[in-house]
């Protein structure tokens, strides 16, 4: 009202420049700034145009309101920031990963431990899995911008290297309490548990069952999408190659972006007269598709049906082109499983647990390579067909990095049997698994802000809602602790327990061979069969005032290896020999064809056994039950062996400890056939199967045992 023509003239100059026009409807006027002359012009509102009539009968809605009020976006800026870690140094954070990060599914990760409950065999083993996604996300940028540098032939694009690092940062978003006691001890505990009290199938009424098929990795998916409404967007799948769509207040979906020297170097200007951002730059929603197919490392199926997986170039919808598949091998390797989630959190763990060692296999990611390979798992593969393997543009390294592959399978074995299985912390996660199963059907977490009877879900399904898992952290086991229900007074006994450390005990052991027929038969058997055969056993102690019950048993089947089951995890990966090297800047279709390396090549650094199988008994209660368990266990065993070890001495009844042997041309022992036995002076009794080979080498003489191993052929049973 003060100012002059010509202040504000040039007021509108400075704000507004290009701008014409600026029609205010809600009050029928239009106020003209003209950039040629020196004055304005308010017209009267009579003279003004305006189509739409509104009567005081035509009171918009709230929701009418708020859409042409529109939403109250804020734009990130455009500052990066640093933090240190024990493993990397330092991080550097974009604006977009800092967004992320402020969110309350992110920071729900800081209540995660990262080894579950290791931390009750080595107690510096406390770290979180917030930490460990930050490193992933480091590691991922780190692989692929070292890929673009040595091969600038793959094309890789800045906005390629953003959602790599976003997918190494949510990788872990669905894990649940005490990682992966919540999806794979606790619902197996819970199964068990239901199927021997069906009553309690009550307390479940009206509440969504669980999917079928979950893992944390569906999980994690669903929390990204969480995590994005909770910033004010969402994937748009009918507007793929588009921005967010923006649903609610928050960020603006355009600030989701590439951000470069140039955004920092403008920080400070007007916000109409700062550059604009590279649409190119913008994360659309097939950016978002993508990241969440590098987590499940698979197609996302709400994109993509099943059955048109093989209709696509690559089978993918984030990135369709068969010449961008390697960007799934970098934070989910379904190849040969190595990857950076692996290469972090090894050295992470290790760091934490054994002190002065945690080094990061640098080369591993220093020295990968792109190229082209055969597929190693085709029966996996949801691309690939078993019966006719594709190629696939994979990540590969040097034929000089195998040795250093063989050790960081063995380094995977290590810590599986030393940490991640160790009979304390297995005894501790059989604890956590049973205050969450017996809480589960009587204790309902909500969404803050709502009552447990609005919204309120069990432990066993919470991913149901993304607003009640956002509040599954460890601390969980703290609300059932300080509960008030009478009801899970049973689950409260067994969190004192843990608070005094009087865990379950480890009453027996064995160790497989699995060339060893017995111990082959004993592994068939499931956990439940194994349980009820030791139940059979009649035992009883201290004057028959101690007996078992189904409570008081644990079975589990352990199986830890080195990355590929009882293969040799090198037969997935696949090498470049140094003359093909050369060849890596070629076309991507002219790109070298990569191949397994042959074992004779690296035989001194392989082991024996590619993995290790056991059975292991706990106890639950109290330590003469424990003893009874061991003792029971012993006859089981017993049993087994008279049992299957009976029927293959029905196999060899014409074989006897004392039967000649001769060597083969490969060194190998065999039976004596008849004539040449008889020509010897001794006798053999015909084999039941005279063509088959026979290994007459004597691995245990009791007589509860086979006399000799029968290499038989694809008919003998």
């Amino acid at each position: 009202k003060n100012c002059s023509p010509r202040h504000l003239h040039q007021k509108a100059a400075i704000e507004v420049p290009r701008r014409l026009t600026c029609i205010l409807s809600s009050h029928r006027t239009c106020c003209f700034f003209s950039t040629m002359n020196d004055h304005y012009h308010v017209p009267d509102a009579a003279s003004v145009p305006f189509n739409i009539t509104q009567t005081q009968d035509e009171e918009p809605s709230p929701k009418e309101k708020k859409q042409k009020r529109g939403f109250k976006i804020r734009h990130l800026s455009p500052e990066h920031a640093r933090t240190n870690d024990e493993i990397h140094t330092t991080i550097d954070f974009c604006p977009v990963v800092i967004a992320v990060i402020d969110t309350p599914q992110f920071q729900r990760l800081r209540g995660l431990n990262q080894l579950g409950t290791s931390e009750h065999t080595y107690m510096n083993s406390n770290h979180r899995r917030f930490e460990h996604s930050i490193g992933v996300a480091h590691l991922a940028e780190r692989m692929v911008k070292h890929l673009d540098q040595r091969q600038p032939n793959l094309h890789i694009t800045e906005k390629d290297k953003l959602c790599v690092k976003l997918a190494g940062l949510c990788h872990d978003l669905g894990h649940g309490p005490f990682s992966h006691v919540y999806d794979g001890t606790f619902p197996n505990r819970l199964n068990a548990y239901l199927s021997r009290n069906p009553e309690l199938m009550e307390c479940y009424d009206g509440i969504p069952k669980k999917p079928s098929k979950w893992s944390h990795e569906d999980g994690s998916c669903m929390m990204i999408d969480a995590l994005l409404k909770e910033l004010g967007l969402e994937i748009d799948t009918s507007k793929l190659d588009e921005p967010l769509k923006q649903i609610a207040d928050g960020v603006s979906n355009t600030s989701f972006r590439v951000y470069d020297a140039y955004d920092i170097e403008n920080e400070d200007n007007d916000e109409d007269t700062r550059k604009k951002p590279n649409t190119d730059l913008i994360l659309t929603s097939r950016d978002w598709i993508f990241i969440k197919e590098m987590i499940l490392g698979k197609p996302v199926e709400q994109t993509m049906p099943r059955g048109l997986w093989r209709d696509h170039e690559s089978g993918y919808v984030g990135r369709p082109n068969r010449h961008q598949e390697f960007f799934y091998d970098i934070v989910a390797n379904r190849h040969s499983g190595l990857d950076v989630d692996k290469i972090d959190y090894f050295a992470r763990d290790a760091r934490r647990v054994f002190r002065g060692s945690g080094e990061i296999f640098f080369p591993l990611i220093e020295e990968a390579v792109v190229a082209w390979g055969k597929c190693s798992r085709p029966e996996k593969c949801f691309y690939c067909n078993e019966a006719d393997p594709t190629d696939h543009l994979m990540i590969c390294y040097p034929e000089k990095c195998a040795e250093m592959c063989v050790g960081f399978f063995h380094h995977r074995f290590k810590l599986h049997s030393s940490v991640y299985t160790h009979k304390t912390t297995q005894a501790s996660t059989f604890m956590i698994a049973d205050v969450m199963t017996f809480a589960d059907p009587y204790f309902r977490l909500s969404p803050y802000g709502a009552s447990d009877n609005e919204r309120g879900l069990p432990l066993s399904r919470a991913m149901r809602d993304p607003d009640v898992y956002v509040r599954m952290r460890d601390s969980v086991i703290d609300l059932i602790e300080f509960s008030q229900d009478a009801r899970l007074e049973k689950a409260q006994e067994v969190i004192r327990r843990l608070r005094c450390r009087d865990l379950y005990k480890c009453a027996a052991v064995r160790k497989l061979d699995m060339k060893n027929d017995t111990d082959v038969a004993i592994w068939k058997q499931n956990e439940n069969q194994v349980e009820q055969d030791i139940l059979a056993i009649r035992g009883e102690h201290d004057g028959g005032r101690v007996t078992l019950n189904p409570e008081d048993i644990i079975v589990e089947k352990r199986n830890i290896h080195s990355g590929a089951k009882e293969d040799n995890p090198l037969s997935r990966m696949r090498f470049l020999p140094k003359c093909k090297l050369l060849l890596l800047t070629k076309h991507i279709d002219a790109l070298p064809l990569a191949a397994a390396m042959p074992e004779k090549n690296f035989v001194a650094h392989t082991p024996i056994a590619n993995q290790e199988n056991s059975i292991r008994i706990f106890c639950r209660t109290s330590k003469a039950k424990c003893d009874l368990l061991s003792h029971a266990f012993s006859k089981w065993e017993e049993e087994c062996e008279e049992q299957y070890s009976g029927n293959i001495q029905t196999f060899c009844e014409g074989i006897v400890d004392d039967a000649p042997v001769k060597f083969n041309a490969d060194g190998e022992e065999e039976l004596l056939t008849q004539e040449e036995g008889t020509q010897n002076g001794n006798f053999v009794s015909p084999h039941p199967n005279s063509n088959q080979n026979v290994d007459s080498q004597n691995e245990n003489r009791s007589p509860a045992k086979a006399r000799r191993k029968l290499k038989h052929g694809e008919n003998w049973e």
